[in-house]
């Protein structure tokens, strides 16, 4: 039976004096110390796929864009006098008035290995990996906690399919929905942990959810909801608890709160309006229609599709984020397993198969419910991105099915040494096989960027050295720039990469006060303050400030072959075509001047996405000029 390793009275007690009580020596006894190997054994295992996706970056040539740019320059912030007090802005609010995820914490855990590493974009995917590392071997300590060696087994195996789906590239990349990932499956074992009195997980807990949701906003309705039920269930299992022993945990728990939740406080305390102020305004009075409970109830059984999960892991690892996978998850396999779940819980319940099983059971059915309620409150498109952590919830409600099938199993039979330890080793070999065929794949990951970040790593040497050179109004290093953009395709993706990359080269750079937000109110340079603008253009925008007569070009990429290019103009030709079939006409002009924002419009049929989707990947010409700070656009 899954249960705790060690009873409810002993939690809290000094570990010495446990070691003193009951397991002689204080290096702990040869249970602890052999689950201890298994947890290192385990995250060893996990940490190869990782590994190899780092040094398959290693050896390609990029440079941070669009979220990854404004990452890094707020990790470069900390532990300054501009310290970040919020996270990463969002699509929340007016652009005039953007607000911004709510806490920065993913900004203070990625800066010491940052630093360390020489604060490189290679770093700061580094500082990337070693945070799942750590949410991984928390999620391992918990599992061996709570089910001693099975529990570790388990959670391994957990991870082992998790992790395949999300892929080399997402666990390697510093983006705000990616970051919690792992932390979730940390929330979600600390609560059933907590269910069931084990109050030391309480600060773990509060530490896990306060990162993801101050990192990514959909995980604050998940926290806030599973968070009040697991503390609920903590002091109704406490109270045979001494006063004493639960007041220390409760009362240390709540200071840790308070500081992480301190610098976002203090920017609303400082502000006006605050960002606190920005996210309540903007998530009660949606502008746009919410998704609805039909649709939220269809995602959460599409997560429950554990066939697809195993299939798609064998084929094609990092299909969770790709979405290139050809057979989707299905709600109606979903459905299957959700019943199966359902009667397993009944069943856990009027057998009374165990305090710990019962836990675990109410944390499924909380986080099923908190999934479909949660999605069923987004409004405007529903990114893939913003519900990734439905996979973990469905992955434990199969284990909560499983390890109910076997307590059952047990019940009628007598127990057998063998075949249990059989059991452990196929999982430990199907867990291999897993993270062997996810290593296998790493060595290829790509960015989620790929083409875009790597044109603008392919220009900056000669920005950098054209600068140096003095073209036009430049004076090197001397000087001061304000870096500005005409962005055909990414909405100003590789403009803020090529502020951060001209930051890292030791220029004084700086952006207009339209980009305030984004870019940070500290890197607002004044037009009159400025020795000239380095400005980026891409698509048609490259031929305009070509004729520009004060402008001069000082870095040109185009990565498109000729058959890229052949391929383009006959995509334009049948795009245009069909929109102004389709009375669409008014979206043609985008399609020079803003492809991206053409691509997300909500009128187009799924056929003309691909097709927008395709031309996106293609690309464009980029170049880089030294003009005048007043030259108009062309």
């Amino acid at each position: 039976m899954l249960a705790p390793v060690v009873a409810p009275s002993e939690l809290g007690t000094p570990r010495a004096e446990r070691a003193n009580a009951d397991h002689g020596p204080a290096g702990g006894s040869p249970e602890e110390r052999g689950r201890g190997r298994l947890i290192a054994a385990c995250l060893a295992a996990l940490t190869v796929p990782l590994v190899v996706a780092l040094a398959g970056f290693r050896r390609q040539t990029w440079a941070p864009v669009l979220d990854l740019a404004m990452t890094e320059l707020r990790v470069r912030d900390v532990g300054g006098r501009h310290t970040p007090l919020i996270g990463l802005p969002g699509r929340i609010g007016p652009i005039e008035q953007q607000g911004s995820h709510p806490g920065p914490l993913s900004f203070y855990a990625l800066a010491p290995t940052y630093r360390l590493l020489g604060s490189s974009a290679w770093a700061l995917q580094a500082a990337t990996v070693l945070i799942h590392l750590v949410a991984m071997g928390v999620a391992l300590w918990i599992g061996g906690r709570r089910a001693g060696r099975t529990g570790v087994l388990a959670v391994g195996l957990g991870l082992a399919v998790l992790t395949p789906a999300y892929g080399g590239g997402t666990l390697s990349e510093p983006w705000n929905p990616y970051l919690p990932l792992l932390w979730w499956v940390v929330v979600l074992l600390a609560a059933w942990s907590l269910l069931q009195g084990d109050l030391v997980l309480l600060p773990v807990a509060v530490l896990g959810a306060s990162f993801c949701a101050q990192t990514h906003i959909p995980y604050l309705l998940l926290t806030l909801g599973l968070g009040a039920i697991a503390v609920a269930g903590a002091a109704w299992s406490s109270r045979r608890h001494p006063p004493t022993h639960a007041w220390r945990w409760v009362g240390g728990s709540l200071l840790l709160g308070l500081l992480l939740w301190l610098p976002p406080t203090v920017d609303q305390l400082r502000r006006d309006p605050g960002n606190y102020r920005t996210l309540i305004e903007h998530f009660t009075s949606p502008e746009e229609e919410v998704e609805g409970l039909a649709g939220g109830v269809t995602s959460m059984l599409e997560y429950l599709d554990l066939a697809h999960v195993a299939r798609a892991d064998l084929t094609n690892p990092g299909w969770a984020v790709e979405r290139s996978d050809t057979v989707q998850p299905s709600p109606w396999r979903g459905a299957v397993v959700l019943g199966l779940w359902a009667a397993a819980a009944v069943a856990a319940w009027r057998r009374r198969l165990g305090r710990s099983l019962g836990a675990l059971h109410v944390v499924v059915g909380a986080s099923l419910a908190l999934t479909a309620f949660s999605v069923s409150r987004i409004f405007g498109e529903v990114w893939f991105y913003l519900t990734l952590w439905g996979w973990a919830i469905g992955l434990l409600a199969v284990a909560a099915t499983t390890a109910t099938g076997i307590e059952l199993v047990r019940a009628r039979s007598t127990p057998r040494p063998v075949l249990a330890r059989r059991a452990a080793l196929g999982a430990a070999l199907v867990g291999l096989i897993l993270v062997g065929r996810f290593a296998v794949d790493a060595w290829d990951s790509a960015h989620a960027d790929a083409s875009v970040a790597r044109q603008l790593a392919a220009a900056i040497d000669d920005v950098e050295a054209g600068l140096e050179r003095g073209e036009g109004l430049a004076e090197g290093r001397d000087g001061r720039y304000l870096v500005t953009w005409s962005d055909a395709l990414h909405i100003g993706s590789q403009g803020f990469g090529l502020l951060s990359e001209l930051e890292r080269l030791g220029f004084d750079v700086g952006v207009e006060p339209s980009k305030r937000v984004p870019a940070t109110a500290h890197r607002v340079l004044a037009a009159e303050q400025a020795t000239a603008r380095v400005h980026l253009a891409t698509g048609a925008f490259v031929d305009r400030w070509r004729a520009a007569p004060d402008a001069v070009e000082i870095a040109y990429v185009d990565e498109r072959t000729e058959a890229d290019r052949a391929e383009q103009s006959e995509l334009l030709e049948r795009v245009t075509d069909q929109l102004e079939d389709l009375g669409l006409a008014d979206l043609a002009p985008r399609l020079e001047d803003n492809l991206f924002g053409a691509s997300i419009d909500p009128r187009l049929p799924e056929d003309l996405r691909t097709d927008l989707g395709r031309l996106l990947e293609i690309g464009s010409p980029m170049a880089v000029f030294v003009v005048p700070v007043d030259a108009p656009e062309p």
